[in-house]
């Protein structure tokens, strides 16, 4: 039952983290700002993991030591989501999001290297495929690298990679 409800979940939080572009570029067209765009989404975030907790009577009570945590996280996962909205100025924003999908790639590349996973054959052919695919589609958006195509890229590499060490240093 876990695998099943573990599966839907990550289905779920694939198919809204991909409508993300579907709420933000609305904002940005209208002129509001990326801090503001953030500050919103991320106090909506906070009113519903309030209500979650609240119906499942846990509670917010963290330690020092988790403060820290949760701080350096939350850099990381702003960071994410900064230069994901960023590179929305300069790549199209399928690309842009589809690109982020890799985050797994890097957080199974990060944790063989900082953390000694064993990796399986079918984890190394998969990264393999995808590292792949992440290069025809910065070679199908800039056929010609002009220093914007290089900017869009750089701002996406950097969205995936704070993506990737929040994932792994959860």
């Amino acid at each position: 039952m876990h695998y099943w409800n573990g599966l839907l979940c990550g289905i779920l939080t694939s198919a809204t983290f991909g409508t993300i572009p579907l709420f933000t570029l609305p904002l940005m067209r209208g002129g509001m700002q990326l801090p503001t765009i953030l500050f919103y989404r991320f106090a909506l975030s906070a009113l519903l993991l309030g209500v979650a907790v609240a119906l499942t009577h846990k509670t917010f009570r963290i330690s020092g030591k988790e403060c820290g945590t949760l701080g350096y996280l939350s850099l990381l996962y702003i960071g994410s989501a900064l230069f994901l909205f960023w590179s929305y100025d300069y790549l199209a924003s399928g690309i842009a999001t589809t690109i982020i999908f890799l985050y797994p790639v890097f957080v199974a590349v990060l944790m063989a290297v900082f953390f000694k996973e064993k990796l399986s054959v079918f984890v190394y052919v998969a990264i393999g495929m995808s590292l792949v695919v992440y290069f025809l589609i910065i070679v199908m958006q800039h056929l010609s690298f002009l220093s914007s195509g290089i900017w869009s890229i750089t701002l996406e590499t950097i969205s995936l990679m704070s993506l990737s060490v929040f994932m792994a240093a959860k």
